[in-house]
């Protein structure tokens, strides 16, 4: 996993079925290091399942949600730091 010098990490779950990227997001969420601050996750435009997903997907360390302007198909989830 490369983590940018801004905290920023990408996972992407094109072509994934709802349940195998939500599986996916969980794994990757569960293992990031605490200096990450910022997770682009690239889903793609298709049906809208996958962005739908992403955007009631639950997760302690998700702080808030925002959709990347320029890109419908990315959503960017924002990080709770961890102490």
């Amino acid at each position: 996993m490369l983590v940018s010098m801004k905290g920023t990490v990408r996972i992407d779950l094109h072509g994934m079925q709802a349940l195998d990227a939500e599986c996916e997001l969980q794994n990757f969420l569960n293992t990031l290091p605490s200096n990450v601050h910022t997770v682009e996750v690239v889903h793609g435009l298709g049906t809208g399942a996958l962005k739908q997903m992403v955007m009631n997907f639950y997760h302690s360390r998700i702080s808030h949600r925002a959709h990347c302007i320029g890109n419908a198909g990315q959503t960017n989830l924002y990080l709770q730091q961890v102490l």
